[in-house]
């Protein structure tokens, strides 16, 4: 899954709330709420693991088909890991 952060002016209050989830649903633009988040946590705790989306080898959306280098680095290490699909 892909989470995507929007900037939305001034940012989450408590006050604001109801205008933000307004605004992004009169624009067409999906948002996580708490109980989809609550729904994917069960799933994954039944699963014993993460939830993989998009990962039809047709499925042409994002990054699916290429190959990324990940590079982690650390004090007085770097490690480099080319992760492909399959």
């Amino acid at each position: 899954m892909r989470v995507y952060h929007i900037e939305h002016g001034a940012g989450w209050t408590p006050d604001g709330e109801q205008n933000l989830f307004d605004g992004l649903t009169k624009r067409g633009i999906g948002y996580l709420t708490y109980q989809d988040y609550l729904d994917y946590v069960a799933k994954m705790r039944e699963k014993g693991g993460p939830l993989l989306f998009n990962k039809d080898k047709g499925d042409s959306w994002g990054l699916w088909d290429h190959s990324l280098t990940e590079t982690v680095v650390g004090p007085n290490q770097t490690l480099s890991v080319t992760v492909e699909q399959k």
